[in-house]
């Protein structure tokens, strides 16, 4: 497995066919509390969704990095796929992308994603060149709130009543970071 960047507690790879046949991964595309969140979520992920996916990163029309935890809890070296994190909506007219995270439920709140997110950013920046960086998450997504802005996002807008999640609408909250800010 080729590392692109690794930190203390975390490394990053290329997410590829064969992770996507993780059983990990598969979990997280049906679990009720993962996927609410996440446009997959919406309606039942099919094979012909996964398939476009995966086609769309081979095509280079995003990066997905997979996210790896490098030890278990007793601190043994036992590296465990826990997340993915992408850079979506490549425009290279506009120097701008979208930012998209998926993280098993047993490393939210641990710092994982913000970790995994600062390493994209800074691919974002110094690697392709982007100018802006932004991200939308619903008004009840808090744990990707306190996330975008330990980032070093900010909060840049609200889209009222722009998500039906859970049987309501409810507003969605836009965060950005430009480049001159990291």
């Amino acid at each position: 497995m080729n590392k692109l960047y690794e930190t203390a507690r975390i490394f990053v790879t290329f997410f590829d066919r064969e992770l996507a046949k993780g059983e990990d991964y598969n979990r997280w595309l049906v679990d009720p509390e993962i996927a609410k969140f996440n446009t997959h979520g919406l309606f039942p992920y099919t094979e012909s969704e996964k398939e476009a996916f995966l086609s769309s990163i081979e095509k280079h029309e995003k990066i997905v990095w997979a996210v790896f935890l490098k030890n278990n809890d007793n601190g043994s070296y036992n590296p465990k796929h826990v997340g993915n994190i992408s850079l979506d909506r490549l425009n290279f007219i506009y120097h701008s992308a979208e930012m998209g995270f998926m993280f098993d439920k047993e490393v939210w709140g641990k710092g994982i994603a913000t970790e995994a997110g600062k390493l994209l950013v800074d691919f974002g920046f110094k690697r392709l060149a982007l100018h802006r960086i932004w991200l939308c998450t619903a008004e009840i997504n808090i744990g990707m709130q306190k996330v975008a802005e330990k980032i070093g996002f900010q909060k840049t807008g609200v889209f009222r009543e722009a998500m039906y999640l859970c049987g309501q609408y409810m507003s969605a909250y836009h965060y950005d970071i430009l480049r001159s800010e990291w």
